[in-house]
């Protein structure tokens, strides 16, 4: 079972379910195995990459599987710098949760934009 799941909202194209994002993480001393279930968005790999960077946390492997529009993340990761916060399984989950929110969020904000150009351009 998901340890965190959460609702981003869907998008006018995508079926009902592809709302969802579901985010498991198994914590072993440092290393932590990431799994994420969520729609495909452009860049969303990217984004999450970084900002698990930027949490201090090391990508060392990670395996992405697509059907549809939905797109499995499985990601191997590191907590490799002494200032990483992270020291739970639920705190990663929040984290990769966070990131996932800020993914949806600017590709809701271009979509949104590429709308109204098209609308000016009429």
């Amino acid at each position: 079972y998901p340890q965190f799941v959460c609702r981003l909202p869907p998008r006018d194209d995508a079926d009902d379910h592809a709302g969802a994002a579901d985010i498991e993480v198994t914590l072993v001393e440092t290393h932590a195995s990431v799994r994420v279930m969520a729609p495909r968005r452009p860049g969303q790999l990217l984004r999450m990459v970084a900002g698990m960077e930027a949490l201090r946390l090391t990508v060392l492997h990670l395996n992405v599987t697509t059907l549809g529009s939905l797109a499995l993340y499985s990601l191997s990761v590191k907590q490799v710098e002494e200032g990483c916060g992270l020291t739970t399984a639920d705190d990663i989950a929040a984290s990769v949760h966070h990131v996932l929110c800020l993914v949806d969020a600017e590709a809701t904000s271009q979509r949104l934009l590429a709308g109204g150009q098209q609308e000016i351009s009429r």
